[in-house]
């Protein structure tokens, strides 16, 4: 299971569209058979402070999933990255004061 954060101005259904095309991707290049069950995008997860939370899960061979896991992650990042769709990060604003 791995949930990803996409930016409220990013469009859900086209970030979606890229995980689906990642998650062809890596079953197509799992050669030794590890995903069991391949990787499927349930849709919107949550609604977080400053993301859109959506939820991509699968099944592999006992002990792989962190493997599997990791290699999901950087492959979302890099089609992400490709296609323009931003990964929010914590924002802080600090407002200064001054004496009157």
């Amino acid at each position: 299971m791995v949930d990803i954060g996409i930016s409220y101005d990013d469009d859900i259904d086209e970030a979606m569209a890229v995980l689906q095309e990642v998650c062809e991707k890596i079953v197509a290049e799992d050669k030794e058979g590890v995903i069991v069950d391949g990787a499927k995008i349930l849709g919107v997860q949550a609604l977080g402070a400053s993301e859109v939370i959506i939820r991509v899960i699968g099944q592999t061979k006992n002990g792989e999933q962190y493997v599997v896991q990791r290699k999901l992650l950087k492959m979302i990042k890099e089609a992400f990255d490709e296609n323009g769709i931003d990964i929010p990060f914590p924002h802080q604003v600090n407002v200064i004061k001054q004496a009157e």
